[in-house]
């Protein structure tokens, strides 16, 4: 996007502002693009309608048919695009738009109405001041507002945190203070004395940063965050600090000048040294690493003529990411569930329907998925582990502070349909688990054991029941609490019934509670399997041992067998 869109703005002023016809074919064809990139660039095209119109009625410069007709081509095919195959993507814009208050658009439409009448009426008669009003009202509000966002805006309301203070944060991660005073005295001067030079890149500028710093509308990690700043905003940002520092010296020679150059230079050099020191631990960072010959190891598993259903998003785990690679990189049939525990009759339904098309119908989790009925089973085929190394995800106000390894643990299961063979239930947690477990953390291995652990709820949904069983037991282990936590306890619910609570011990042990007879009499007369729904009292190792882990754990669980 910095690429395309800075191209575009350089061809933009050599088409507009020195009449070189060749360029504004290339301008138009590479905004247009931009729309098939990110919904972001229609900031960068309000700019630059906004640069077409005024220099059309204050500068007399009319827009340039080459420009015009692939910007309008392209806009036309990426609105089908957008809101078409990649309705998905364009869904919150649509929604922001359409939810905007009627009043806010109307009074904005009649601002735009009148500012272009007055500017209209005074061409022929003030075009001195006209062309004097345009640059000296946005310097005013852009000062205005970012003395506003810098000293007075503050979270409350509706107004998060992240977004109250969005300036404060670039400025610290990538300016200091000393460099945003820098960029908006650079502003003030360029657009005071250069704005019709081209005034497409001082609009489009402001645009992203007014909007951007306004709401960012992601989620605060830090690196989500600065994606939308980076492209655009800061580099703007230097132009201007460097022609404050640099490009408003006095043309004359002499030693005045040179001391002007010397301390712009020096300012310049103080900030590039805040880039290298902010830069040194990510440089030799590769975010990722490995994952690529890990997915086409797990390609290599499937055939175009399987059908994989990958985990959801809400599973626990990141396994659902390994969905959009294999279906459009390596060309295999994949949907992702939308939900952790689906309606097994409309499952059931599916399978049955897609059996016919397809040689296998293939199951990939790793964060635990309800998916099992007396008419849905599964065979556990492979299983796949992939460790990687990502930076922290830090607070939205601090820079990431250390790498750390992301562990994919999945497995692969066959789905099948019918009526179901096995009878009992044992299930070793962290080894095939995943479509018995829900909301439990990702597996892991501790003291030669496969294990995971608890949330404040965690479900096991519990398959095979004949109705004659009459305990269930655990093997458990309170993780190690610090002293500090609340003491390990878990209490279990079989359905909707309490079957007891359990204080749980340092150590891998074995807890026992009875069954209800008539509850599990009831299990095993239907399709459906049982929950068993476990309560914990959790702790959070970031916040009582200052640990890079900010989950909440409950207990580790090694296996659960009912009797």
């Amino acid at each position: 996007m910095q690429a395309m869109l800075f191209a575009a703005i350089l061809a933009f002023a050599r088409a507009h502002q020195e009449d070189d016809r060749f360029f504004g074919p290339v301008a138009g064809v590479l905004l247009g693009l931009l729309l098939f990139l990110r919904y972001d660039s229609l900031l960068a095209m309000a700019g630059i309608v906004a640069a077409v119109i005024l220099a059309w009625v204050v500068d007399r410069k009319p827009p340039r048919v080459g420009f015009l007709l692939p910007l309008a081509a392209a806009a036309a095919l990426s609105w089908f695009y957008l809101t078409g195959p990649m309705r998905g993507y364009f869904w919150l814009p649509r929604i922001y738009l359409t939810n905007l208050p009627a009043s806010a658009v109307i009074g904005a439409l009649a601002a735009g109405v009148t500012v272009l009448s007055v500017l209209l009426w005074s061409r022929g008669r003030f075009e001195h001041r006209a062309r004097a009003f345009v640059p000296a009202a946005l310097t005013a509000a852009v000062v205005v507002l970012t003395a506003y966002a810098w000293f007075l805006r503050a979270p409350g309301g509706k107004l998060a945190d992240y977004d109250a203070y969005a300036l404060k944060t670039f400025t610290n991660f990538f300016l200091l203070w000393p460099g945003l005073a820098a960029a908006v005295l650079g502003f003030v001067l360029v657009v005071r004395r250069d704005f019709w030079r081209d005034p497409a890149l001082v609009l489009i500028f402001t645009a992203f940063a007014l909007f951007l710093f306004y709401k960012i509308k992601v989620v605060p990690n830090h690196f989500w965050m600065d994606r939308r700043f980076l492209a655009v905003i800061l580099p703007g940002a230097l132009i201007f600090t460097g022609a404050a520092a640099l490009g408003t010296f006095a043309t004359r020679p002499g030693p005045r000048r040179w001391l002007r150059a010397g301390v712009g230079a020096a300012f310049l050099a103080f900030l590039g040294q805040h880039y290298l020191q902010a830069a040194a631990p990510v440089m030799p960072h590769v975010e990722y690493a490995g994952l690529i010959p890990a997915l086409e190891a797990l390609a290599g598993k499937i055939s175009d003529r399987d059908l994989v259903l990958i985990e959801s998003r809400d599973a626990g785990s990141d396994t659902h990411v390994f969905g959009l690679p294999l279906a459009y990189i390596y060309a295999r049939n994949v949907l992702v569930l939308e939900s952790a525990k689906p309606d097994k009759a409309r499952l059931h339904a599916f399978l049955e329907h897609a059996r016919p098309s397809y040689d296998r119908i293939l199951f990939i989790g790793g964060g635990g998925t309800d998916l099992l009925s007396r008419r849905i089973g599964a065979a556990a085929l492979d299983d796949g582990r992939v460790q990687i190394q990502e930076y922290d995800a830090s607070p939205w106000n601090v820079y990431p502070r250390s790498v750390r390894r992301k562990d994919f643990d999945y497995s692969i299961y066959q789905l099948l349909t019918g009526p179901a063979l096995h009878r009992g239930f044992a299930l070793d947690l962290g080894y095939r688990d995943d479509l018995n477990v829900v909301r439990f953390h990702a597996k892991e291995q501790s003291e030669g054991r496969t294990v995971r652990w608890t949330r404040t709820q965690s479900f096991v949904a519990v398959t095979g029941l004949t109705g004659s069983e009459r305990t269930v037991e655990f093997v458990m282990h309170d993780g190690g609490r610090p002293k500090s936590a609340p003491p390990a306890r878990v209490e279990v619910f079989f359905g909707d019934v309490s079957i007891g609570s359990i204080g749980v011990q340092p150590g891998f042990r074995t807890y026992s509670l009875p069954l209800p007879a008539a509850v599990v009499e009831a299990a095993g007369r239907i399709d459906e399997p049982v929950q068993l729904r476990l309560v914990s009292t959790v702790w959070s190792p970031r916040q009582m041992l200052n640990l890079p882990d900010d989950r909440d754990l409950g207990v580790m669980i090694d296996r659960i067998e009912v009797r």
